[in-house]
């Protein structure tokens, strides 16, 4: 009856199988019409139990017992592997039908019970990363709670303190002064002699002996922290912009070394020379005063008009300048240049104008032909060389004669037409038909001659009219000259 009774409750709430005894089965076996399902063998019909063969063989089918039909309880274990958990407390229906809770475990080490009660391990943190590991600073590389390994930032420290300084990747202070954390080498603000020395003393500052420093005195050079905490330099040595007539001091105001002016009238150093004597003036400068009508130049003595041996340009002119050559501006001079004319001193320099051209080193002037009646001239534009003038441009030299057209041919020579009324006799022009001044038996006779005087025709009266031209000549008959 209470099998009855069990199959028929089971039958209600549609249980497709009986309770098993035990697990019997493994996924995906079948036999007999059962199929395993959650490890337990079940029967196509409720209730069906699987039968037996070999009882002594096959103790684990289902509904196996004293009656053949009884559901045997499973185990916490077996509840626990029916549903899949492994951890903490599972409350469910088992293979019985049965609801249930059961404590399904606990988990090793790293994994730790999830909310779905299976061991997980859940990754920390990175702050528990380093807080677990006792570190708070700086990178940091090891492996996590799950075995996995991790490299974290670890953070930076605050309040002066040094990351590592005691240990790796944990927050140090190396001086705790006065309730302050002072990192290593911190100096005191103080007092520039005193530093923090952890290996001296953590709690108060060091005094840092031999230390460089600045003791506040512009003057005074290699400061240095001495035994007794203080800071202390030598007096800075101006020697070095000291002469005859200044004392080099130390400015307090900016540490440079300046010379101070002696006082006026101290003797300073003489030159032995017998043009001068020497002393310092106000300005803290050696005055060397030149006798009168002399100079004084590159430490010789010069007398009054003397020329500067390597300049013609330049004198003593004492009347000027005592101590330096003066310029002798305007002063005729020779610059050495052959083409060059009106070579004057300026500025102590001879320079003179560089005039035409320099052929055959030949000073040729400008527009000068290469000879008498040629077009070719010099044309500074090529002064090297003589130039031709283009056909037909005026010749370079003209006779400036009215009675004449001068022109230069292609060939580089000058023609002269004379015009056909006129002589050209003597540089002038002579009009046809003029006697010749200083011979009544000439005239200007363009058709025998343009260029110089022509014999009258004999016979011509001349004087006397017991005289008559004779082949130029002005003579009596019986040949003897008229005066």
């Amino acid at each position: 009856m209470q099998r009855i009774g069990l199959v028929f409750a089971l039958f209600l709430a549609s249980c497709t199988y009986d309770a098993p005894s035990e697990i019997t089965c493994s996924a995906g076996d079948s036999r007999d019409g059962f199929s395993c399902v959650d490890g337990y063998w079940v029967g196509a019909v409720p209730g069906q139990d699987m039968p037996v063969t070999d009882a002594a063989q096959d103790v684990s089918a289902p509904d196996q017992g004293v009656d053949q039909n009884t559901c045997v309880r499973p185990t916490a274990a077996e509840f626990c592997a029916a549903l899949g958990k492994n951890c903490g407390m599972v409350s469910g229906e088992d293979a019985c039908g049965e609801s249930r809770t059961e404590l399904c475990g606990t988990c090793t080490a790293p994994d730790t019970c999830q909310a779905d009660n299976t061991c997980t391990c859940e990754p920390e943190t990175d702050e528990i990363f380093c807080s677990r590991q006792g570190k708070d600073c700086g990178s940091l590389s090891a492996d996590d709670n799950c075995g996995a390994a991790r490299t974290v930032d670890c953070g930076t420290c605050g309040n002066g303190e040094t990351c590592g300084e005691m240990a790796p990747n944990v927050c140090g202070c190396p001086c705790l002064i006065d309730g302050a954390c002072v990192a290593a080498d911190a100096i005191n603000p103080n007092n520039s002699c005193e530093i923090c020395d952890p290996e001296s003393n953590v709690s108060d500052w060091t005094i840092a002996t031999g230390r460089a420093c600045n003791d506040g005195d512009m003057c005074t050079e290699n400061d240095v922290c001495d035994a007794s905490a203080a800071c202390a330099g030598t007096a800075k040595d101006c020697s070095g912009v000291s002469t005859d007539c200044k004392t080099g001091t130390c400015d307090a105001a900016n540490g440079n070394c300046v010379a101070q002016p002696k006082p006026v009238g101290t003797d300073c150093t003489t030159d032995a020379l017998t043009c001068t004597t020497q002393a310092c003036d106000a300005a803290g400068t050696c005055q060397t005063q030149t006798a009168n009508g002399t100079c004084l130049i590159a430490g010789t003595c010069v007398n009054n008009g003397t020329l500067d041996p390597t300049n013609s340009c330049r004198g003593c002119d004492a009347a000027t300048s005592q101590t330096n050559w003066t310029p002798r501006n305007g002063a005729s001079c020779d610059d050495g240049v052959a083409c060059t004319v009106g070579d004057v001193c300026a500025n102590s320099t001879c320079a003179g104008t560089l005039e035409g051209c320099f052929i055959n080193n030949t000073c040729v002037a400008d527009k000068t032909p290469q000879s008498a009646g040629s077009c070719f001239v010099c044309d500074p534009s090529n002064p090297t060389t003589y130039t031709q003038l283009p056909a037909n441009s005026a010749c370079p030299v003209e006779d400036s004669l009215t009675c004449t057209t001068q022109s230069c041919n292609a060939g580089g020579t000058c023609d002269t037409v004379i015009a056909m009324t006129h002589c050209v006799i003597n540089n002038a022009c002579v009009t046809a038909g003029t006697q010749n001044p200083a011979n009544v038996c000439q005239t200007c006779n363009p058709a025998v001659s343009q260029t110089a005087w022509s014999n009258r025709t004999n016979g011509f009266v001349c004087g006397t009219s017991t005289c008559a031209c004779t082949d130029g000549t002005c003579q009596k008959s019986n040949g003897m000259v008229c005066n």
